[in-house]
């Protein structure tokens, strides 16, 4: 039997959740994190870091389950070019080395859960 979706606050409690976790695991990494859910006309990014000159964009996905594969497979490329432009539009006229990171978190019920940073796990996506 297929479980129903959690309710929109549950769903928002994990992602939270997550984005707490992941910003702790950067932290220890060595990344200083600079802003959290940051918003521009383009949507959200969860994290966004510095590790040493580069600014790092780090897209947080939580699942409870792998049924459907890894979390990280739920950034496609219409999320990637979301993410790419909405970096162009928080860099602006900066020159920095820019990096997009996926930090995936697996979280069964009743286990501890699992997180796999994919470090460049995309190339910035031209604006389109």
């Amino acid at each position: 039997m297929v479980q129903p979706l959690p309710d929109k606050p549950a769903r928002r409690r994990l992602g939270d959740w997550g984005e707490e976790i992941a910003a702790r695991y950067l932290h220890r990494q060595g990344l200083i994190i600079t802003e959290r859910n940051v918003r521009t006309r383009y949507g959200e990014i969860d994290v966004i870091a510095r590790e040493g000159d580069t600014l790092v964009f780090v897209e947080v996905k939580v699942r409870r389950r792998t049924e459907f594969g890894s979390p990280a497979l739920a950034v496609d490329w219409r999320k990637r070019r979301r993410i790419s432009k909405l970096a162009l539009t928080y860099v602006g006229d900066q020159h920095c080395a820019i990096r997009f990171d996926i930090i995936a978190i697996t979280a069964p019920p009743g286990q501890p859960p699992r997180l796999i940073h994919h470090r460049n796990a995309f190339d910035g996506v031209e604006p389109g």
